[in-house]
């Protein structure tokens, strides 16, 4: 039984999708604050899809859904839940699943104590041992990061590429975007969710003569709007790809 799929959000109990809906509502002028409001949809989407991993295993293990909330998430069916997971998913995932449980139950019902819930959590991620993958010897300076982007750009031959073709012409359109994106992260980091919604003219808008990166608060995870100067050092690169090398891929 592998915790492998999630209950959509239509296929919810109507007292849970109530719930969440309530929880999801800003807070108006003459309400408390609401303590998730600030969530961004990112955050959203991860505590909802894993609120629907817990609502799948409760189908599984006989937990009824027509019964109150409260009365499902149990210390006992939680501890089943718990032994579920370390069954089928490392005990890191295992430590984010029952996270993301707790502050969606903590979201839909603040009134009650979810102490117990969050004591079991603090329990597990003290078992977590530590990342899969030791990326620490991975890092590098951000000014080697920008030496390898030109490196790469400068080592393709921008007059002849509009004269190749198949692999070769696959390799240097790639490896020029590559650098470009390399050194511009190096300079300005950006999440990969964010960087994968650049469009030239939306998020990349030119004014005058200098490059800005735009964001508005429904595409950052934060939910805050962003706004980035590029380098000046990168214009005539970014310049080049956009009129030499990005018409070059199909689609562009």
């Amino acid at each position: 039984m592998k915790t492998s799929r999630h209950l959509p959000f239509d296929q919810w109990p109507e007292a849970d999708r109530l719930a969440w809906l309530s929880a999801m509502r800003p807070a108006g002028l003459f309400d408390d604050a609401n303590s998730v409001a600030h969530w961004g949809n990112a955050t959203r989407n991860h505590v909802r899809r894993h609120y629907g991993y817990w609502l799948t295993y409760c189908l599984r293990a006989d937990i009824a859904l027509d019964i109150p909330i409260a009365e499902r998430i149990t210390p006992e069916h939680v501890l089943g839940y718990l032994a579920h997971l370390k069954a089928t998913v490392s005990i890191n995932s295992a430590a984010i699943y029952l996270a993301r449980l707790l502050y969606a139950v903590r979201a839909m019902m603040p009134e009650l104590d979810w102490d117990w819930l969050q004591m079991l959590v603090r329990r597990v991620e003290s078992q977590v041992q530590g990342p899969i993958i030791d990326k620490r010897p991975c890092i590098r300076d951000a000014g080697v990061l920008v030496e390898l982007g030109q490196t790469l750009m400068h080592g393709v031959p921008l007059d002849t590429i509009d004269r190749l073709t198949g692999k070769p012409l696959i390799r240097a359109r790639c490896q020029y975007r590559d650098g470009l994106l390399i050194a511009l992260l190096a300079m300005r980091p950006l999440r990969k969710g964010t960087l994968a919604q650049i469009r030239v003219g939306r998020e990349l808008q030119q004014a005058g003569d200098q490059w800005h990166l735009v964001f508005e608060s429904d595409q950052t995870k934060t939910g805050q709007p962003l706004e980035y100067l590029l380098p000046q050092h990168l214009y005539l690169a970014l310049e080049t790809y956009l009129t030499q090398v990005r018409p070059l891929f199909p689609r562009a």
